[in-house]
């Protein structure tokens, strides 16, 4: 950096490159005993000729570089600018025709003792004779590099104003990157943010030690703190580098075994600092500077594992290490003095740690601004979820709720029906042990008469027997509806269907009527099919139980039972000559133990609610309404079934 606007103006008016513009060839003092005058006696043969300047690597020799400077107007000035700055020992020897005179400088002199008030270091050459060479004797603790140039004074000061303004525009964008991820760091409380910041000051401070700005600015009355800060820095920023790079590649969940290796190095290269200011420091630079820019490939070798495992911002971060990696090669091969020192090997990486590090910013703000998408994403599915989860619960409470609702009706309603049952099953008793009681009185009656007076003629005796048998038959219908209206009221009843003539079971259940000697049979089946498919046991009970009613409410007279049928039902209809209905009555009767009005007639109120229970469980229904001619009438009609 400390030569990089001054590179861009080479071979312009009133600058002159060493090694380019103007030669320059070198001498190994290994002991560095040699003089000036021993040196300036050596024949050009035994110097090594050099290009763009001198790359001697990490030692302890001494060099001698040997150059010529331009040809200037008579009484004219050169300035001699040398860099880096820090070299420990730089000493110019000029000849005046008649001995050698001395200029000392290097970053162990104190900054007010430079001949230029310059971060660089800037010797004037005082009397430069056309053709008579100069020498500088080098020596320095740290890596031997040397690249120089000679500057008329006004092109010197025409480079340094552009330049330094090319170098604080420089600083001040690194700064500000620095306070945004130092700022990002706390706000988000992010490690990475906070590593990144830190490496980056590291950086910067190290740009600075490199360029001079530390003994210009910080360090100007203690030189040899200036000369520690470049070796403190240059362990610490890669150390530092090692840690940011793990962090962000995430080496301890990507790779594990990756990310010790690199945590441990980070911690070595912390712990060399110690060799700063003792005589390892230069095996510990190189051991540091070698290891971190290999570790530096194989990131790269694991960004791009990433990159195809599609990891957020992983390209921009591949791209990062990448060009630091490639930007870092010449500098490593000018510190090998594999290459000669040029301007991209020296100062390439210190213009590209900048682009370096804003490639790394861009990066942790996408994956910053991809996290947060996706943190809103997996919140929109949390949300989502638990609305989901939320109206599945609201349903499940409500499916719950209806559930114990209708538990409870059904509870209720078990409740309701059981105190129902239990008030049915009271008055069925009280009714049907007055039902019970009448025949059974009848029956006893006339046991008794024929026991205490038996009878005196045959025609005596058949009016017992008749009666006897008229009070048996009434308690075997009687038995017979409650059997029937229990099996009907059981759930798994279904009727037993068959194919039988319903002219024989309008007979046979009209038998009731000629038990009666008040009564008169009138039968009309004429109309009625051959054959149809009933259950003929509930069928018979429900004519009889009809006919039955006919007999209880009409003193005497005729019951007539007809029967007629159409393509989808039969019909029987029932009638007496009895005092009829009255209108509340004509519906009420066929409820369970519901009575008509006449309360002198005896019965349980069950025949008729059997009646429609069978009917309506052979797709059919009964009704009843007043005769034409007065008396009641009962319509009992089922569903046709065709037989076999």
């Amino acid at each position: 950096m400390a030569l990089f606007f001054s590179g861009a103006c080479r071979g312009e008016a009133g600058h002159w490159s060493l090694g380019v513009d103007a030669p320059l060839s070198a001498l190994e003092d290994r002991d560095g005993k040699l003089s000036v005058e021993q040196v300036a006696a050596l024949p050009d043969s035994a110097f090594r000729s050099l290009s763009g300047g001198l790359s001697a690597g990490y030692g302890s020799a001494t060099y001698w570089l040997k150059t010529v400077p331009p040809q200037v107007p008579a009484g004219g000035e050169l300035l001699l600018e040398i860099g880096p700055s820090y070299l420990d020992d730089i000493v110019l020897y000029e000849y005046d025709g008649s001995a050698w005179h001395s200029k000392v400088t290097g970053d162990l002199q104190p900054y007010a003792g430079r001949d230029v008030g310059y971060r660089q270091f800037v010797l004037r050459v005082a009397h430069p004779e056309a053709g008579t060479p100069l020498f500088l004797r080098v020596r320095s603790s740290s890596v031997i590099t040397l690249r120089g140039a000679f500057w008329a004074p006004v092109g010197f000061a025409a480079m340094v104003v552009p330049e330094s303004l090319l170098a604080g525009a420089f600083f001040g964008v690194a700064g500000l990157s620095v306070l945004l991820a130092l700022f990002y760091g706390l706000w988000l409380r992010s490690r990475v943010f906070l590593v990144y910041g830190l490496t980056l000051t590291l950086a910067m401070g190290l740009v600075a030690a490199l360029n001079g700005f530390h003994a210009q600015l910080v360090f100007r009355d203690f030189p040899l703190l200036a000369n520690y800060s470049v070796s403190v820095f240059v362990i610490l920023t890669q150390a530092c580098s090692l840690w940011l790079v793990a962090e962000l590649l995430e080496t301890r969940r990507h790779f594990p075994r990756f990310d010790r290796v690199l945590r441990r190095a980070a911690l070595v290269g912390a712990i060399l600092v110690a060799t700063v200011f003792g005589a390892y420091y230069r095996y510990a630079a190189l051991t540091v500077l070698l290891g971190s820019w290999l570790l530096m490939a194989s990131s790269a070798v694991a960004a791009l594992r990433l990159v195809r495992k599609r990891a957020n911002g992983m390209r921009i971060i591949l791209a990062a290490v990448t060009i630091h990696v490639i930007a870092l090669v010449p500098n490593m091969l000018m510190i090998l003095a594999v290459i000669s020192p040029g301007f991209w090997s020296m100062y390439g990486w210190q213009a590209e740690i900048l682009v370096h590090m804003l490639l790394l910013h861009s990066a942790m703000l996408w994956r910053l601004r991809k996290n947060e998408e996706d943190q809103r994403s997996l919140l929109g599915e949390a949300l989502n979820a638990s609305w989901e989860a939320e109206r599945k619960l609201d349903a499940r409470v409500a499916e719950r709720t209806s559930d114990l609702n209708e538990a409870r009706h059904r509870l209720e309603f078990a409740l309701a029906s059981e105190r129902r049952l239990q008030l049915e099953q009271r008055q069925f008793m009280s009714m049907v042990s007055h039902e019970f009681r009448t025949p059974l009185a009848i029956i006893n009656s006339v046991s008794i008469n024929l026991a205490e007076f038996p009878p005196l003629s045959r025609e005596e005796m058949t009016e017992h027997s008749e009666q006897i048998l008229r009070a048996t038959r009434r308690l075997a219908r009687l038995v017979d509806n409650c059997l029937t209206d229990e099996r009907l009221d059981q759930a798994a009843f279904t009727p037993q269907l068959e194919a039988v003539s319903p002219s024989e079971l309008a007979r046979e259940a009209a038998e009731i009527v000629e038990w009666s000697p008040r009564h008169r049979l009138q039968l009309d089946l004429d109309e009625l099919p051959p054959a149809i498919v009933c259950d003929p046991t509930l069928v018979r009970i429900a004519i009889s139980n009809l006919l039955d009613n006919a007999i209880k409410y009409s003193e005497s007279g005729t019951i007539s039972l007809s029967g007629s049928a159409d393509a989808y039902a039969v019909k029987f209809v029932v009638t007496d000559q009895g005092p009829g209905l009255r209108g509340e009555d004509a519906e009420r009767i066929f409820e369970r133990f519901t009575r008509g009005e006449n309360k002198k007639v005896a019965g349980a109120g069950l025949g008729l609610y059997v009646v429609r229970r069978i009917a309506r469980l052979h797709g059919g229904d009964v009704s009843a309404r007043n005769g034409r001619e007065g008396g009641a009438a009962f319509e009992f009609e089922i569903r046709r079934g065709e037989a076999g």
